[in-house]
């Protein structure tokens, strides 16, 4: 999740995670096989089945880039003991490797929760679970613009546009953070704004004077 970006004592909790499944990686014996799992909005496996190619797992956690979506841990775990239901191995492990956002783990949606318990039970070998927990190096304040979009269909340059930012507080509680609105790496105005938890629409009129492409 973009939380993911925040620095800790060893780059970021990105970097620091990678290097955790790196090392997960290098201590795999020969029977040993293992897949990837993005635990993102909508979990996903990363390779077609679990692999014993410690060649193609490198290379698939070296492309790996952090994202903006949140996380989603209980889909995740999902994904991971259906994986598992395939395998004929003798022991099976789950590595979770996160920084503890709350938003993330989705804790009020019980059905997902009940889903997975359920899904565990009935596994012939029960997994070994083990959560690695990142902590950086100051509190973030969990929140980030997820979208932007003009009101009007058709931008031109003979009036204001009007455009609406969603900003999403993925923590429990308000926070007071800056926004700021600029066009081709201009800032054009600044305010400090307490966003709630969830979505907040901020909205920002600006008339372009050359037709193109631009960045806001």
């Amino acid at each position: 999740s973009y939380s993911m970006q925040q620095a800790s004592r060893r780059g970021t909790l990105f970097s620091e995670a990678k290097d955790i499944a790196t090392s997960i990686l290098d201590e795999m014996a020969s029977h040993d096989n293992m897949l990837i799992i993005w635990a993102g909005n909508k979990a996903r496996p990363l390779l077609p089945a679990p692999t014993y190619d410690k060649a193609l797992l490198r290379r698939t956690l070296q492309k790996l880039e952090p994202g903006i979506e949140s996380s989603n841990v209980p889909e995740a775990m999902q994904q991971a003991l259906w994986a598992l239901e395939a395998s004929n191995l003798p022991q099976h492990r789950v590595y979770l490797l996160t920084d503890q956002q709350g938003h993330g783990w989705r804790a009020q949606q019980d059905h997902l929760w009940s889903r997975l318990k359920q899904h565990r039970n009935v596994l012939k070998i029960q997994p070994q679970v083990y959560v690695t927990a990142l902590e950086p190096v100051k509190n973030l304040v969990n929140v980030a613009p997820v979208a932007i979009a003009s009101r009007y269909p058709v931008v031109d340059v003979y009036r204001k546009a009007t455009f609406e930012v969603e900003i999403e507080n993925f923590s429990s509680s308000e926070r007071t953070v800056r926004v700021e609105f600029g066009v081709d790496g201009k800032a054009l105005s600044s305010d400090r704004v307490k966003v709630p938890p969830g979505r907040t629409i901020r909205r920002f009129d600006h008339q372009f004077s050359e037709p193109g492409d631009h960045q806001l």
